[in-house]
């Protein structure tokens, strides 16, 4: 079976024809359930922006997503950052806008490469993100490059993406607890296929990311506060039953810090 990125097709010309995604199996989440969860919108057409991708807020300035998001076109202009999202179709008055000052990809991201590794990339926000408001908030990234994730923690994964392989796009956030699987069982269920030491996986049964969830949060609870475990990468076409693939934060902490601080 071969990976497939999670990324929403566009209805528009323009737009990657990467299949599309969703939280399988999941539940609407409630606003502000999860603060940090940013929604990537792209310039579909003149003047109109729709969702393609999520993001995590790790600060006021950045936001952290999948490299393959934001691959296809190097025009900063034709993206931008909605935070406080929770439903793609209503404004509630609590989401903020923001036009992105930068977009960071990793250097040695390869969307061709086996196992897609590095998939993950740092959106600088042109204006500082209001957290002052309640449905806006940063998220932890991991203590150390060793911290490790198991399936004793408790997990979330969360998006607008689709629903089921041949659904429609979710319009209220949704998200579904999800179970850390080991990097060598994730290999096994892969048939043997890449998968890096950069690389976490969940799930593996009906929950699952699907397209439209790439570059979302996979948080996990440790010591009584959320921390970004993973950026979600790639999957199963049909988004059931294979683990799901996500970029292992802690591994680009370094990273991270050198390209938010230059």
């Amino acid at each position: 079976m071969n990976p497939l990125l999670f990324l929403l097709i566009g209805i528009a010309s323009g737009l990657p024809r990467h299949p599309q995604n969703r939280i399988v199996n999941g539940v609407d989440s409630g606003r502000g359930e999860w603060p940090w969860q940013a929604s990537l919108h792209y310039e579909t057409s003149r003047g109109s922006f729709s969702h393609i991708c999520g993001g995590s807020l790790i600060n006021n300035n950045w936001v952290v997503t999948a490299a393959h998001c934001v691959e296809f076109d190097n025009n900063i202009n034709k993206f931008r950052i909605v935070l406080g999202e929770h439903i793609q179709s209503q404004d509630h008055g609590s989401e903020q806008t923001i036009n992105v000052a930068e977009i960071i990809m990793h250097e040695q991201y390869n969307g061709a490469g086996s196992g897609i590794p590095n998939d993950i990339a740092l959106i600088r926000l042109e204006e500082p993100a209001d957290t002052s408001r309640g449905e806006i908030g940063t998220v932890a990234v991991p203590s150390s490059s060793n911290q490790e994730f198991t399936a004793r923690d408790t997990c979330f994964i969360s998006g607008w993406g689709k629903t089921s392989a041949d659904g429609g796009v979710a319009d209220v956030l949704q998200h579904v607890q999800i179970n850390v699987l080991t990097n060598s069982d994730c290999s096994w269920r892969w048939l043997f296929q890449s998968i890096l030491s950069t690389h976490i996986c969940v799930g593996g049964g009906t929950e699952s990311a699907c397209n439209g969830d790439s570059g979302g949060p996979l948080v996990c609870q440790k010591n009584g506060e959320w921390v970004l475990a993973g950026v979600t990468s790639w999957g199963s076409s049909n988004c059931q039953n294979m683990p799901n693939v996500y970029t292992r934060v802690s591994k680009y902490l370094a990273w991270m810090d050198t390209k938010m601080a230059n």
